[in-house]
């Protein structure tokens, strides 16, 4: 038991502290804050093109330090964060990485829905929902 003690007090002692690691940031992220006009939760019936069966999804607007963050959350998959984000008076565009590639999404926000597309490649996903909190 003193040698796991010794162990690890030594791989705590040495190398370099963890506050001194530089943890890199992704400067199109960093340079790309947008300020939330709305933040908010948003209930979503996605339905692809080709009219398979609608999935359920979840859209969440947080304000995180100031910045705008979006995550899509859905079932059978974890949720995924929306990057490269844009906004323009009410349309919100930006990036989502799927198992198959990266998508591009749209919203368009009213003050109680929002509808909106998915698009990857030759898929394509419309979206409608509303406002829960």
């Amino acid at each position: 038991m003193t040698l796991a003690t010794a162990l690890l007090a030594f791989a705590l002692t040495s190398g370099e502290s963890a506050h001194a690691r530089a943890i890199p940031v992704d400067s199109a992220a960093a340079q790309s804050c947008i300020t939330p006009a709305r933040t908010g939760t948003y209930r979503i019936l996605a339905i692809s093109k080709k009219g398979n069966e609608p999935r359920a999804a979840m859209l969440v607007l947080e304000n995180i330090q100031g910045c705008l963050e979006v995550t899509f959350v859905t079932d059978g998959v974890g949720p995924a964060i929306i990057d490269r984000l844009s906004l323009t008076e009410n349309t919100l565009k930006g990036s989502l990485r799927l198992s198959t590639g990266t998508a591009t999404v749209s919203f368009q926000f009213s003050d109680k829905d929002v509808t909106g597309s998915i698009v990857e490649g030759k898929h394509e996903w419309k979206l409608d929902g509303r406002r829960t909190s």
